[in-house]
């Protein structure tokens, strides 16, 4: 699963990366209907592939973990995706799709705290039995 996490998170990366590029030099802010929204979206997608990369190399991963990993993927994809439809002109409304992606991050998010405190309370009873 790991190996899938960290392909997954390389071609998030790739898309990153891609947009940027053309977003820089192919469309040109100025080529854009609306490179502020273009703009927001990359950036919120570049957090979030470093994210994915963060998750897809953690050792012993549990449920939460796996749950945040697939959460940001598909928010990044929805959220990120929508705006950058928006900044290119492909559409005028996304309506329900940018709130829903959105929504998937901070469900993301909590999964993430979710895992991080059942590692807490994983260390504190293994602590508790070395004694």
């Amino acid at each position: 699963m790991i190996g899938l996490f960290v392909f997954l998170a390389g071609l998030n990366g790739f898309a990153l990366v891609a947009f940027a590029a053309y977003s820089a030099h192919g469309g040109g802010g100025a080529g854009l209907p609306d490179p502020a929204m273009f703009g927001i979206a990359w950036q919120i997608h570049a957090v979030h592939t470093c994210v994915m990369v963060a998750l897809g190399m953690c050792r012993r991963p549990n449920i939460w973990l796996f749950a945040a990993y697939w959460l940001i993927l598909a928010g990044t994809f929805f959220f990120s995706g929508s705006l950058y439809g928006l900044g290119l002109g492909w559409w005028l409304n996304s309506s329900i799709i940018t709130p829903f992606g959105g929504l998937m991050m901070i469900a993301g998010w909590f999964c993430l705290i979710i895992s991080g405190l059942y590692r807490l309370s994983y260390t504190a009873r293994s602590h508790k039995l070395d004694e």
